[in-house]
């Protein structure tokens, strides 16, 4: 039977409203949040901070997921929220009214040993509970914009520090600025996008001159980062803009600025559980060290660098490394099945080889992880026979993911190689990157994770919720799966928890009785293949351990 798979889901049991007519109820409306401002906080401090959004009331309940955490239970409206009107946009009649987000006061304190990163939070009321948004801990100092109306004034800052801002009003444009010695190094990186902020965020720097030393609009998806060294003492400033020129209350930022090359590059791209691993770190194309990491041993696959925003990739395979003589890649070099093989493109037009012994008849799985590990390859996979001859080839996953992924099975024994490229001659360099997962057929052992859109649902007494949930099958697993709802609140029963042999979906359909009470509850689903009644019965009372790494919180 299979092990266990888990989601999380945070599910609040409404009240409703009569209307004038007993036959008839209705509903008011469910809240929803655009931002809190600022999106962050160092460590060790209590930030007090604004939620915006609608049908939040006077007050509402707020919790904050994570570690290290302590907030309010409950946000207050402020008497007051910021607002700058901004240049004028004509409108169609029936587009002129415009509903903005309320503002919501509360405040979180933040341990000074918290694990930085990302903590999720979410409101709720007796009509609903939002979807949850991010909130970052951070470890730098920190300050909050002082928002004033009309053309933007430069304000001073001290490196290192993170400012939290927002461009409010449409074209608005901040300006930092502070003060470099010649030959002092610095590093910009922009957040955005990351804290699910609708901001499109361009910088660029300029000198004492008044000149611009260098702009970026994307470099983590559409979020910005620029790296430079001054090339004289005085002031430099860095101007901070929405790409289209918009600009509202949600277009919140983090802007993080430090006197250094900060790396963001590595390589290899990760290790092997329990290891320590020599990563050499670069800025751009330029090396900046080579420091040994302990890769944690945790059951994550992700492990965040100490005193770096880089993540290596674990996995419990050997590994093996890329030979390199002076940082040039050899001709080829040998894998065998069940290991990781980490290399890079180091220069434009190279291929990687990996020679590979294979016996007859047997399936070979290749997976190449370099985008999805934030490496600038465009990986082109290619597998040749023991003649030379090209049997297999890959090039993007779907969704528009550039890494590659085939699976083949070897016609005869022999030496077969396995050939990584990027789809463009004319790039490579330090961080062109990758990790090729090299596995037999015969490893991939039948399962299924799950998988569903959201974190929150909805529920009104009386009424339904439905929520689309997900089983992605491994290793040719095909058997029906029950989902079994854990924690929830009385009065609430569901249909449709089985998704049937060979599917991959179903529709979990949650009933709430008229007089259950109203309530909020963490609610778990868990999954177990279903063979037989007897498998069910012991599956909805058994209490299985909860495997770390099939946790899938939407």
């Amino acid at each position: 039977m299979q092990e266990m798979q888990v989601l999380k889901v945070c599910l609040l049991l409404l009240c409703f409203f009569p209307a004038n007519h007993a036959s008839h109820c209705i509903l008011a409306d469910e809240p929803t949040v655009s931002y809190v401002f600022p999106a962050g906080g160092q460590r060790g401090t209590t930030v007090r901070f604004h939620v915006g959004g609608h049908y939040l009331h006077d007050r509402c309940r707020f919790q904050m997921e994570g570690s290290g955490v302590t907030t309010v239970s409950n946000l207050q409206r402020t008497d007051k929220t910021v607002w700058f009107e901004g240049p004028v946009i004509p409108l169609q009649e029936s587009q002129q009214k415009e509903d903005y987000p309320v503002d919501h006061a509360g405040s979180v304190t933040i341990a000074a040993d918290a694990e930085t990163g990302i903590r999720r939070w979410r409101v709720s009321t007796s009509q609903g509970v939002t979807l949850s948004r991010p909130f970052v801990v951070g470890e730098l100092p920190e300050i909050v914009e002082q928002e004033i109306d009309g053309d933007p004034v430069p304000v001073s800052v001290q490196l290192p520090v993170t400012i939290n801002g927002r461009i409010f009003p449409r074209e608005d444009i901040d300006i930092w600025t502070f003060t470099l010695q010649q030959g002092q190094a610095v590093t910009c990186t922009v957040l955005a996008a990351g804290l699910e902020s609708p901001l499109d965020a361009r910088i660029w720097v300029t000198g004492p001159d008044g000149r611009i030393l260098q702009q970026s609009d994307d470099f983590h998806g559409t979020d910005p980062r620029i790296a430079f060294i001054a090339p004289v003492t005085g002031q430099f400033q860095v101007h901070l803009q929405d790409a289209n020129f918009g600009g509202l209350q949600d277009y919140v930022y983090r802007l993080s600025l430090v006197s250094e090359l900060q790396a963001d590059g590595m390589y290899p791209l990760g290790g092997r559980r329990h290891s320590t691993v020599p990563l050499q770190l670069s800025s751009g194309q330029q090396l900046l060290t080579t420091k040994e990491f302990l890769i944690g041993g945790s059951e994550r696959t992700r492990y965040q660098l100490p005193e770096h925003p880089l993540w290596a990739a674990v996995s419990d395979l050997p590994e093996v490394m890329e030979p390199e003589n002076d940082g040039e890649a050899v001709a080829a070099a040998t894998v065998e099945l069940e290991q990781v093989a980490n290399g890079r493109i180091r220069k434009a037009g190279e291929t990687d080889r990996w020679q590979l012994s294979l016996a007859a008849q047997e399936t070979v799985m290749l997976d190449v992880f370099a985008a999805r590990l934030g490496s600038p390859l465009d990986s082109v996979l290619t597998v040749l026979d023991p003649a030379g001859k090209l049997i297999a080839e890959s090039d993007d996953l779907p969704n528009g993911v550039t890494d590659s992924q085939l699976r083949f099975t070897a016609s005869e024994a022999g030496i077969w190689t396995v050939c990584v490229a990027d789809r463009f001659a004319d790039r490579g360099g330090v961080q062109f990157g990758y990790r090729l997962m090299i596995r037999s057929a015969k490893s991939d052992a039948p399962g299924f994770s799950l998988d569903l859109p959201v974190d929150a649902v909805s529920l009104p007494r009386g009424g339904e919720a439905k929520l689309k949930i997900t089983a992605v099958r491994t290793g040719q697993f095909q058997g029906a799966i029950e989902l079994i709802p854990e924690n929830l609140p009385a009065g609430v029963a569901v249909e449709g928890n089985l998704i049937k042999a060979g599917g991959n979906e179903t529709t979990l359909i949650l009933k709430a009785s008229k007089d259950a009470a109203v309530s909020l509850a963490p609610v778990t689903i868990r999954g177990r293949e279903l063979r037989d009644a007897t498998d069910a019965s012991a599956a909805a009372s058994s209490e299985a351990p909860e495997p770390a790494d099939s946790k899938a919180n939407a």
